[in-house]
């Protein structure tokens, strides 16, 4: 096995990714400035220069967009593959 492309995840971290074949991988990432894990969608068209197509999340987890959660402290919101 060798190393074919390198994704740059800004943030804390990648913690679960789906990818089924074709163009589009999923993947669960924590972003700066957010609050908890976002959906984010990577564009494997050309294998070896993988790109960050879109990026989702709640309403509440852009913390760096001055937005904060609704919902009580203790309950926890995140996007997960």
């Amino acid at each position: 096995m060798r190393e074919i492309a390198f994704l740059e995840m800004p943030g804390l971290g990648v913690n679960r990714l789906s990818w089924m074949g074709g163009r589009y991988a999923y993947v669960s990432a924590h972003f700066d400035g957010f609050t908890d894990h976002c959906l984010c969608i990577v564009d494997l068209q050309e294998i070896t220069k993988p790109v960050i197509a879109s990026k989702w999340w709640l309403p509440g987890m852009n913390r760096a967009a001055g937005r904060y959660p609704t919902r009580p402290r203790a309950s926890v919101m995140r996007c997960t593959t």
